[in-house]
């Protein structure tokens, strides 16, 4: 085992970030039409779920007004 049972990243996480950084690999995945239309509809999806949040400072205004109490 590489990693300790109470490393919050595991394997997946590494790469992953690995992967985000731009680390140079060689084999870059070539995905296939289906694997990227899966993308597109998630991030579009994303997209959506993001664009119904509030803004920050629509968030500074709640929490300046005291109807929100943070913990």
């Amino acid at each position: 085992m590489l990693f300790n049972p109470s490393n919050s990243f595991g394997m997946e996480g590494y790469l992953a970030m690995l992967i985000g950084q731009g680390v140079p690999h060689a084999k870059p995945h070539k995905p296939t039409k289906a694997e990227a239309s899966f993308w597109r509809e998630k991030l579009d999806e994303f997209g959506k779920i993001a664009a119904a949040g509030f803004t920050v400072a629509e968030c500074l205004a709640k929490i300046r007004s005291g109807e929100v109490k943070l913990a």
